[in-house]
């Protein structure tokens, strides 16, 4: 079948916009512009939310869940707005759904500034340890916050107060 492509109907509407496309009895449902599957030059396939190549890249690890439909998300999607993105303006991606990620992979496959991180350690990023939750570090092209998991932010408002503070001074 051939593909559409209806990004330009996000300058129109601003609700989800649902494509329901029919191939004999069977249906395919996506939700544009959502999420998408994305190979890097290592074959990988990596699962992403949102728009890819924004300056702001959001890593996630939400184990065994549907992200979509999780306080956790809900959470995030308050703390992009406090800072004034939607999810068409940064990219997500839950590490917990796709295989081996790291800077290097990030890096070749996405176009980002800013990274924000929930829940992973830098060295699981190959960033080595040096970073501090809710202090900015900068590198050649980069600025990194790395955060508590979603899950703890819900529960801890002084977490929530450091983030906020971090990201008011990044934005």
């Amino acid at each position: 079948m051939e593909d559409k492509d209806y990004s330009f109907l996000k300058v129109f509407m601003e609700e989800p916009i649902f494509i329901v496309e029919k191939e004999g009895q069977n249906h395919i449902i996506a939700e544009e512009p959502t999420s998408g599957y994305e190979a890097n030059t290592n074959q990988q396939s990596i699962r992403f939310y949102g728009e890819k190549d924004k300056n702001v890249l959001v890593l996630v690890d939400l184990q065994n869940t549907d992200l979509l439909k999780t306080p956790e998300y809900d959470l995030l999607l308050k703390i992009m707005g406090a800072i004034n993105l939607t999810l068409n303006q940064f990219t997500l991606v839950n590490v917990a759904d796709n295989a081996t990620i790291d800077f290097p992979i990030l890096t070749d496959e996405f176009n980002f500034q800013q990274l924000i991180v929930f829940g992973i350690t830098p060295s699981s990023l190959s960033l080595g340890d040096s970073a501090v939750n809710y202090f900015p570090v900068k590198n050649e092209a980069h600025t990194f916050i790395f955060s508590d998991s979603l899950s703890e932010l819900i529960k801890d408002i002084g977490k929530k107060k450091l983030l906020w503070a971090s990201l008011k001074n990044l934005f």
